[in-house]
Parts: structure tokens; sequence; C-alpha cells
């Protein structure tokens, strides 16, 4: 049984990053409705993570097909930037 993120399926091998360990990992198996995701901690120790459906652990989503996109927006008028995310939105419809 496989899983999907962000409407894609994951499949064996595939790269994810975990936003939490700022590290990425490699996609090693299934396990029921999980992914094994094996990802090498800070320290370098490596440990099997079990992604669920969505990229969620343990509830919370923290694995992603990609790095997080970081936004440093002015403390004032955000206008402009919200504009321009939801024309990116509308691009990409789920």
């Amino acid at each position: 049984m496989s899983i999907t993120i962000a409407g894609r399926h994951v499949l064996l091998n595939d790269p994810l990053y975990h936003t939490g360990f700022k590290a990425w990992g490699i996609v090693t198996g299934f396990d029921g409705g999980s992914a094994k995701l094996e990802i090498n901690g800070a320290n370098g120790q490596a440990r099997t993570l079990y992604v669920q459906q969505g990229g969620r652990i343990n509830a919370v989503r923290v694995i992603y097909w990609h790095e997080p996109i970081q936004l440093d927006r002015p403390f004032q008028n955000v206008t402009k930037y919200q504009r321009l995310l939801d024309n990116i939105v509308a691009e990409f419809p789920s």
C-alpha cells in the first residue's frame, strides 16, 4: 500500500524532505499505510521514520517533496505578497 503527498504517489527510493530535521531521506519500503523513510540525523545516526498519508508523522505535516519556501514578508502592507501567492495557488489547483 502506498501513500500520497501533495497528490503524488510516494514510490520506493523517492527522496523526501523532513522539516524538523532539516534533512533529506530516502523511502526504503512500506509498512501498512506508512512509508518507511531512512534519514540521517544531525549526529549522523541513521533512523527510520514512518510517514503517513499526506506527509504526516504523528498527525503533524513534516515531510515534503522539497525544502520549504520561506518568505520574509514586510511588517506593513502585505497585499502584493498575498496577491502573488493567490496567483501561484490558482495556477496549481489541488
